[in-house]
C-alpha cells in the first residue's frame, strides 16, 4: 500500500534528483571520508553524489532525511578522532538568509545530534553568497563579519568547542569564525573547525 501511495506521490509531485538519490541512502550508510584544508578538517568529499545531494537538499529544501544523512556524518568523525566533551559552535546565518531559508541548514544538522550546541557566535551585517566570489572576494566578504558573546562563550571551559560549516571551499568563513573566537576562548578550551564536506 505504501508502494502505491509512493507511486501516486511521485506521479502528482515528481520528486527532485537530489531527493530521489537520497531515498536509498539511509539504507546504506555514506562512509566518511575525512580530511583537512587549510588547518580546517572535513568529513567527506563534496563531489560523493551522495553528500552533494544532502547538502544540497538540506540547505535548500531543509529535508529531514538529509540532515539525518550529514548528522552521521559527524557522530562517525567524532568517533573516528575519539573526541569526548565537544560542543558544536553553528556558523550563524545572517538574518535576510535566514529569513528566506526559513532555518540554518548547519543547526538543522546538529539537531539530529545529540552533541551539545552554543551559538555563541553571531553576524553581524548580511554578505554576498560566497559561492559566486573569488578566493579574495570571499576574505574581503567575511572580514569582519562575526561578533562573540562573551557571557555564553565562559560557560564552556574545559570543552572541545567545534566551529562547524557545511562546505569549506576556501575556509575563508570557518578562518574568520575561529580569528573571531580566539581572543575570547576561556581557559583548558580547544578549538577545531570542521566542515560536512570539501
Amino acid at each position: 500500500m505504501d508502494r502505491i501511495l509512493n507511486k501516486l506521490l511521485d506521479t502528482l509531485f515528481p520528486p527532485r534528483d537530489s531527493e530521489l538519490l537520497l531515498r536509498t541512502a539511509l539504507d546504506t550508510p555514506v562512509s566518511i571520508e575525512t580530511g583537512c584544508y587549510e588547518g580546517i578538517f572535513y568529513c567527506a568529499n563534496y563531489t560523493n553524489p551522495k553528500i552533494h545531494a544532502a547538502i544540497n537538499e538540506n540547505k535548500f529544501h531543509n529535508n529531514p532525511r538529509a540532515q539525518k544523512i550529514l548528522a552521521s556524518l559527524i557522530s562517525a568523525w567524532i568517533d573516528q578522532k575519539q573526541l569526548v566533551d565537544v560542543c558544536f559552535i553553528p556558523i550563524p546565518l545572517g538574518k535576510n538568509r535566514q529569513r528566506n531559508r526559513g532555518h540554518n541548514q548547519v543547526l538543522s544538522v546538529l539537531q539530529q545530534t545529540s552533541f551539545p550546541v552554543q551559538s555563541v557566535l553571531h553576524r553581524v551585517r548580511e554578505t554576498s553568497p560566497q559561492v559566486s566570489l573569488n578566493r579574495q572576494q570571499r576574505l574581503h566578504n567575511i572580514k569582519d563579519i562575526f561578533e562573540v558573546d562573551d557571557h555564553e562563550l565562559a560557560s564552556l571551559t574545559g570543552k572541545t568547542l567545534i566551529i562547524l560549516d557545511d562546505v569549506i571551499t576556501t575556509g575563508a568563513t570557518l578562518n574568520e569564525a575561529r580569528a573571531t573566537l580566539t581572543p575570547h576562548l576561556p581557559p583548558d578550551t580547544q578549538l577545531i573547525c570542521l566542515a560536512l564536506a570539501h
